[in-house]
């Protein structure tokens, strides 16, 4: 949604660290007033109801131009989200006092998301990896993988994933520091 406003007058902001696409259409929306809408499980939850779709990030890319025409996409993302937060609530939804009832398909899609074991996990990891290098500094990945009990390629893959994060910086002579 956001990559419609790139004609050199706004920067790339989901290349700053934890800026993904929902802080940047807020940016855009919020602070530019660009007509972009800002996803967010409010209204994710809002049009997929109301429209009786099972993917409404879909919906909103195709049809957006047409849900912000003619608006000021501020006030709608304000509104919705409001909407979604006091009427289209994810449980106990106000359904009796929503002024949209008549209209609304009142399509309930539950999806159920896996949660990852903590435990063994990549977060676990990188939160014991953040612990060993606060508590002992810079160190090499070697030691890190010995610590931490984890075979190279998965490590690899967490530290360039943590350096594009920002989290950490790889120094010559494979030094992992904060």
């Amino acid at each position: 949604i956001a990559e419609k406003s790139f004609d050199g007058l706004y920067p790339y902001f989901q290349q700053l660290p934890g800026v993904g696409p929902y802080t940047e259409s807020a940016i855009l929306s919020f602070a530019y007033n660009e007509k972009v809408i800002t996803v967010d499980t409010n209204i994710k939850r809002i049009i997929s109801r109301y429209f009786g779709i099972d993917n409404p990030e879909d919906y909103i890319d195709r049809f957006s131009p047409i849900l912000l025409k003619n608006t000021n996409s501020r006030s709608v993302n304000q509104a919705l989200m409001d909407f979604g937060s006091s009427i289209c609530k994810s449980r106990n939804p106000q359904c009796l006092y929503c002024p949209l009832e008549n209209s609304c398909e009142k399509y309930f899609y539950y999806k159920t998301k896996t949660v990852e074991k903590f435990s063994g996990s990549n977060r676990e990891i990188r939160g014991n990896l953040v612990k060993l290098l606060l508590n002992k500094g810079a160190q090499k990945v070697e030691t890190i993988q010995v610590e931490l009990d984890t075979d190279k390629n998965r490590l690899n893959k967490i530290l360039e994933n943590m350096q594009k994060d920002g989290l950490v910086k790889l120094k010559e002579n494979n030094l992992v520091e904060i």
